[in-house]
């Protein structure tokens, strides 16, 4: 749990980080809250030249929507403000470059796709299918997909909108 917050009905909003990929096998309770048995889910597929490639093509999107100067979404930014400076309350375009510093440094692919997954992909459904592909590498081919085709709608979107 990263962050709860109370409400005044005792209920409470969580913003949770995940540790593992799980299978819910079984509700153990429902109340006051639901309680499942879990079955770790391992990554497979994790050592190949293609997912090296594929992360490496990951990394190229990011900075390719760096470089057209696309407006990151406020909860990027404060999420790589924190990793990158948690001292940070504003980023500037330095800051911006210094998130493809850090996303170099990343060197399982795994927790790359995962990150650049919950901070850049801005469709909940594209984030879903991501999130279920148990293979490393189906996942990074969604991951660069979708990227490729967000870049894609951004740079049509930054050129319709550009002074003539």
């Amino acid at each position: 749990i990263r962050v709860s917050v109370g409400n005044r009905d005792g209920s409470s909003h969580l913003i949770l980080q995940g540790v593992a990929r799980v299978e819910l096998v079984e509700t153990v309770r429902y109340r006051p809250y639901r309680v499942h048995r879990i079955k770790p889910l391992e990554t497979v597929g994790s050592d190949s030249v293609a997912v090296d490639a594929l992360s490496a093509k990951i990394l190229e999107l990011v900075a390719e929507r760096l470089e057209w100067g696309f407006d990151f979404p406020v909860h990027v930014l404060k999420q790589f403000g924190q990793l990158l400076d948690p001292q940070a309350s504003e980023l500037g375009l330095s800051s911006l470059k210094d998130l493809i510093k850090y996303l170099v440094t990343i060197d399982n692919p795994d927790h790359l796709a995962d990150l650049v997954t919950c901070t850049l992909i801005s469709n909940p459904v594209e984030r879903q299918i991501i999130l279920e592909a148990i293979n490393l590498e189906e996942r990074l081919k969604h991951l660069v997909h979708f990227l490729l085709a967000e870049n894609r709608r951004c740079k049509k979107s930054k050129k319709s909108s550009a002074p003539r």
